[in-house]
C-alpha cells in the first residue's frame, strides 16, 4: 500500500513513534513481517489504533489457521468497505 499522506502528516519523530506502536501492536498477533507491519500501520492510521477491536478482524487476525504475517492482506481481502466506513463513522462519533 503506498500512502505517502500518512506518512507526510507526521514529524520524523511522531512517524517513529507511530511505527513502533503498530509494530508492537502487530506483535500482538505474531506479526513480523515489515510489509506486514506497514500495513497495520495504514489499517491504525485510516482506521484508529483500536481498528482491530472489530470482531469481524479479530477473527481474522486471530486464526491460527492463517499464518501469522498474512492476516493483515486477509483482513483487507475479506473486510467489506461498509464495515470499514462503519468503524469510521463510529471513530469520527457519527453514529
Amino acid at each position: 500500500m503506498h500512502e505517502p499522506r500518512l506518512v507526510e502528516s507526521h514529524t520524523e519523530e511522531s512517524l517513529i513513534l507511530e511505527i513502533g506502536r503498530a509494530r508492537r501492536h502487530a506483535a500482538l498477533y505474531g506479526i513480523s513481517d515489515p510489509i506486514a507491519i506497514s500495513e497495520f500501520f495504514v489499517a491504525r492510521a485510516h482506521h484508529g489504533a483500536d481498528f482491530d477491536r472489530h470482531p469481524e478482524v479479530q477473527a481474522i487476525l486471530r486464526d491460527v489457521a492463517i499464518p501469522a504475517d498474512t492476516r493483515i492482506h486477509v483482513m483487507w481481502a475479506r473486510i467489506p468497505k461498509t464495515m470499514w466506513a462503519e468503524l469510521d463513522a463510529r471513530r469520527s462519533g457519527k453514529v
